[in-house]
C-alpha cells in the first residue's frame, strides 16, 4: 500500500499498518476484516479492549457459519472498568453465534493479536474500539507467513488453555446489577 512500507523476507510478506492519516483511519481494521471474511479454518485472538462494531460481529458469525472455530481470548480483569463492561455487553450475541470467549484470569490482558488459519497474523497496538477507529495513533504489523502465524496462533491457543471459558448458560446467569452496569457502559461506548 501506497506510503507504508512492505518488507519481503523469504516467503513471509509484512506490512506495516498505521491509523495515522485522516484517509488511512481503517487500514488495520480492514485487513482484520478481509483475513476473517476469507478465513476456513480458524480464528484466534487476543484482545484487551474489545467493542467490536457492526461489521466485524457479522464477519465473525459469518466465519462461524462457515465451519471457522473462532476463539477469543479477553480480560477478565481490566484496567479500565468501564471499556470491561462496555465489552461485556457483546458476550451474550456473540456466545450466542458460537464465538467462543475465553477470560484470562492471570493478569491484565494487555495483548492485540490475531492469527488466521496459520497464514496470517496481525500484531500491534490496535483495540477493537471505536477509539482505535477514529481517534487513536495505532499502529500494526500484518503478516502472511505460515511459521510465524502459525507460532501465534500457538501462543494464543496456550493462553486459552490456561483460561476459563465464558459459556452461554453461565453467562445469562450472572448478576442482574453487573448488566445494569454493561448496558449504562454500552451506551458510552463510542468514547472508548
Amino acid at each position: 500500500m501506497a506510503g507504508h512500507p512492505e518488507s519481503r523476507r523469504g516467503s513471509s510478506l509484512v506490512h506495516v499498518a498505521a491509523n495515522s492519516e485522516f484517509l488511512r483511519r481503517q487500514l488495520i481494521r480492514r485487513a482484520l476484516l478481509h483475513s476473517i471474511r476469507r478465513s476456513r479454518r480458524r480464528v484466534v485472538g487476543a484482545i484487551a479492549y474489545f467493542i467490536p462494531d457492526r461489521r466485524l460481529r457479522r464477519a465473525l458469525f459469518a466465519a462461524v457459519k462457515r465451519g471457522v472455530r473462532v476463539d477469543l481470548l479477553v480480560p477478565e480483569v481490566s484496567d479500565i472498568p468501564a471499556v470491561a463492561y462496555a465489552s461485556r455487553f457483546y458476550y451474550d450475541t456473540l456466545l450466542s453465534h458460537g464465538v467462543r470467549l475465553h477470560a484470562w484470569p492471570k493478569t491484565v490482558l494487555h495483548a492485540k493479536a490475531f492469527a488466521v488459519d496459520r497464514l496470517w497474523a496481525s500484531v500491534g497496538s490496535y483495540n477493537i474500539t471505536n477509539r482505535s477507529l477514529v481517534s487513536n495513533l495505532e499502529v500494526n504489523l500484518n503478516i502472511l507467513d505460515r511459521g510465524f502465524a502459525s507460532r501465534l496462533e500457538d501462543v494464543i491457543t496456550s493462553d486459552i488453555a490456561a483460561s476459563r471459558e465464558i459459556k452461554l448458560a453461565d453467562w445469562r446467569a450472572r448478576p442482574y446489577s453487573e448488566r445494569v452496569l454493561e448496558r449504562f457502559f454500552w451506551l458510552l461506548r463510542s468514547w472508548f
